[in-house]
């Protein structure tokens, strides 16, 4: 084979099937996808931890976690600014009740901004010729969710569904022509008994949503089912980095497979488990539905070793390894909540490491490295 012909190959079975998004074929087998966590009690929620500032700044000092507690909660506060967009200038006959309905269904989609913000990035990135605005995409998702009575009026639907509790998944698809498909999967509550609980919870947030941060925050929590610590296994192939590891879509086939080598790793073993994969240069990138963030201990003094320290913080690869530009990681990194490096050596982590794992579905919460 000369040159010429093996250039052709390249370019004809790497490239062109890739990375040629302009081809409407070689962009039909896969849709840009997004998972949106639909949570009722986040409207009421937000509120909630702003009156506990103390008892929230106390807990994680307590911990030793190097974060200004105060970040964590101006998510409040950007919410509200961010809201504001929501409404169509335009539109004349929006009412104030629909537009105060529209802030309340804005907050319940956890990271709404975020996930807009990345899959126009997407489609950007594909050069797929349109965008998103967040009145569409909120409108659709409210359109979206299952109720009891059906209904096309959107802001009619918005008040049937206002004192439901129940949580969902959202799944949202968009495919090369523009259209977008929408699915909502019921979230179990695995973390609050019920519906009281909920009620009564002063930081349902935190307890939901960031449990791998902090320690269970309320008394009904505490009664409640813990947060399982997940294991996480290392796998025994690299995955080779692509704007499919980097971006969200449906072509995941080297997440499937990894995850199949990681059932056979936990097979008679019990409790949840992941898989941490690495580039061809072995640098960690995710696992297969989370990013991923190490903890690092600080020493307080020269006479401290590592674990001896009462203060760490957390850090994650940088997107250069391939991994995901999650949505939950860009919150998490803008709060400075945890720092990004340029690569972490997959070679050099131990059996007990603790890591923390976050998707925009479960927040964040713990996991355990164990190598196979």
């Amino acid at each position: 084979m000369n040159k010429e012909e093996l250039v052709d190959i390249v370019e004809r079975k790497v490239i062109d099937a890739n990375y040629n998004y302009n081809n409407v074929n070689s962009t039909s087998d896969f849709e840009i996808l997004t998972t949106i966590r639909y949570d009722p009690y986040l409207s009421k929620s937000y509120d909630c931890i702003s009156d506990n500032n103390s008892n929230i700044e106390t807990l994680l000092e307590s911990i030793g976690l190097f974060l200004d507690p105060k970040l964590i909660l101006s998510s409040s506060n950007s919410i509200a600014h961010e809201t504001e967009t929501i409404i169509n200038p335009d539109d004349n006959n929006k009412t104030s009740n629909n537009k105060d309905l529209m802030s309340i269904y804005y907050q319940r989609f956890f990271l709404l901004g975020e996930h807009l913000k990345r899959i126009n990035f997407t489609l950007q990135y594909f050069n797929w010729d349109y965008e998103l605005n967040i009145h569409s995409l909120l409108v659709l998702l409210v359109q979206a969710l299952p109720s009891k009575e059906n209904t096309e009026d959107v802001q009619k639907k918005m008040n049937i569904l206002l004192d439901d509790d129940i949580c969902y998944k959202m799944r949202v698809l968009i495919n090369r022509a523009g259209q977008i498909k929408i699915e909502a999967h019921v979230l179990p509550l695995t973390l609050l008994d019920n519906k009281n609980d909920r009620e009564e919870c002063d930081c349902y947030i935190l307890d939901t949503l960031f449990s791998g941060f902090v320690l269970p925050t309320s008394k009904k929590f505490k009664n409640s089912i813990v947060p399982p610590i997940y294991t996480v296994y290392i796998d025994t192939e690299p995955l080779i980095p692509s704007p499919f590891t980097s971006f969200k879509t449906t072509k995941r086939q080297h997440y499937n497979r990894a995850r199949e080598r990681m059932l056979e790793l936990h097979k008679g073993k019990e409790g949840p488990c992941e898989i941490l994969v690495y580039n061809t240069n072995y640098e960690v990138m995710e696992t297969s539905f989370c990013n991923v963030y190490f903890k690092k201990y600080v020493a307080n003094n020269k006479d401290d070793t590592a674990k001896d320290c009462s203060s760490y913080y957390y850090y994650t690869p940088s997107l250069s390894s391939g991994c995901l530009c999650g949505t939950m990681r860009y919150y998490l990194l803008r709060k400075k909540l945890v720092s990004e490096v340029k690569s972490i050596d997959v070679r050099k982590l131990k059996d007990g490491d603790e890591v923390l794992l976050s998707n925009a579905i479960r927040g964040c919460f713990k996991g355990l490295i164990v190598k196979s």
